[in-house]
């Protein structure tokens, strides 16, 4: 089973990382990176489009890093 998200009385049902494409795991992770400041780009005077090319850069910075870096503690 994948990871549950529970937002107030709603809950988001994501499938299992390792069951993903890359594809997918970008877009998810875009789509999080998003969620997080969207609402202030927007007060600040962004546009859709600049919201979604922040979150997007934001999504390939993460796996850039962690690709570069491995999750190894």
């Amino acid at each position: 089973m994948g990871a549950v998200v529970k937002l107030s009385d709603r809950s988001i049902e994501y499938p299992d990382a390792a069951g993903a494409s890359m594809s997918e795991m970008l877009s998810t992770c875009s789509d999080i990176i998003e969620s997080a400041f969207a609402d202030r780009m927007r007060q600040l005077g962004g546009s859709e489009t600049d919201i979604h090319q922040l979150a997007s850069s934001a999504a390939y910075a993460v796996f850039a890093w962690s690709a570069g870096r491995g999750f190894a503690s």
